[in-house]
């Protein structure tokens, strides 16, 4: 029998080689033109309770948009705002462009987000206008990139390191303590392997934002996320964003359920579709073992000896499950 045809991911064009003032101008119009396209887009509303908790697709909870048309308004943007990126990338030296950072840094809107397309047409609207005013400073701009990149060389150029981030409620600080715990006999320690707001090691710093430092984790890293589940963190708005983020930014992560909580709690983006660590489930040291793997190979950690990794993380889980 022949076997399944494997789904292919969806291929985002990318911008040529710009060596001149005039093409990174002529794009950008080009793509501020498209943008208005999509504004122009009415996603129908479906008739039924939404699905999502804090994170909504639309804010009246009696209806919610139509998922094929929503997902499909989403593709878009995602096809128009990768283009834009990579319009900067082959004009600019990446990732020391201040140009490159402050189109992408326009990304970020530190609001909660309430209605799923609306938010998406605001990106639209202020990404749009941080091309317009490129254009208009255009003189300004040195074009550099006169020199060819083969394609090995502008993907390495391109390579951010891998970052744990753990998503969580600083009401499961306690929680969270013992999973750094664990993280850390992996070799997971200091601010450049991990972030964690509740942990003053890994923490935002004194007199930090937190918006910034948020909005500067997800651009200068690859984030794989932890998202630790519970009551506390649906009723974190914060966290929700930050669910949210990670999942409009395609991130790696993975899901904790801490003691109690239930599967079908699962609400939003990130929700009971996807395999997870329920820390009072029979499966829990087997989907450990699955992400300890995951890390290693994803931040390129010395292995761990398994009797050490074994004893540490079944301590860990009699401690969360207490």
């Amino acid at each position: 029998m022949a076997g399944k045809k494997k789904t292919e991911e969806p291929v985002y064009p990318v911008a040529p080689l710009i060596k001149s003032r005039e093409e990174f101008v002529a794009l950008l119009q080009k793509q501020i033109a498209k943008g208005k396209e999509l504004l122009e887009i009415s996603v129908p509303l479906a008739q039924q309770p939404s699905p999502y908790y804090g994170y909504v697709s639309h804010p009246n909870d009696t209806v919610r948009y139509d998922e094929a048309a929503q997902q499909d308004f989403i593709a878009k943007f995602s096809r128009w705002h990768d283009f834009n990126l990579s319009i900067y990338r082959s004009s600019f030296k990446v990732p020391e462009s201040i140009y490159y950072h402050e189109y992408e840094s326009n990304m970020w809107n530190p609001i909660i987000v309430t209605d799923i397309i609306k938010d998406y047409k605001d990106d639209i609207r202020r990404l749009s206008n941080h091309m317009q005013g490129d254009i208009e400073r255009v003189e300004l701009i040195e074009c550099e990139a006169p020199v060819e990149k083969t394609v090995k060389e502008t993907k390495q150029s391109e390579e951010k390191p891998y970052k744990v981030f753990i998503s969580h409620s600083s009401k499961d600080a306690d929680f969270v303590g013992h999973l750094v715990d664990l993280l850390e006999v992996l070799g997971i320690d200091g601010n450049n392997k991990l972030f964690c707001s509740t942990i003053p090691l890994y923490g935002i710093k004194i007199s930090g934002n937190i918006f910034d430092t948020l909005r500067t984790q997800f651009m200068d890293y690859k984030l794989y996320v932890i998202f630790v589940h519970s009551d506390n963190y649906y009723g974190s708005p914060i966290s929700l964003n930050e669910m949210g983020a990670a999942w409009v930014l395609k991130s790696k992560h993975c899901s904790f359920l801490t003691k109690g909580f239930p599967y079908t709690g699962m609400k939003g983006v990130v929700n009971d579709a996807e395999i997870s660590i329920k820390v009072d489930d029979k499966q829990a040291p087997h989907r450990l073992n699955q992400m300890k793997d995951e890390l290693v190979s994803l931040l390129k950690l010395n292995p761990i000896e398994q009797n050490k990794w074994e004893w540490k993380r079944d301590q860990f889980l009699e401690r969360v499950n207490k």
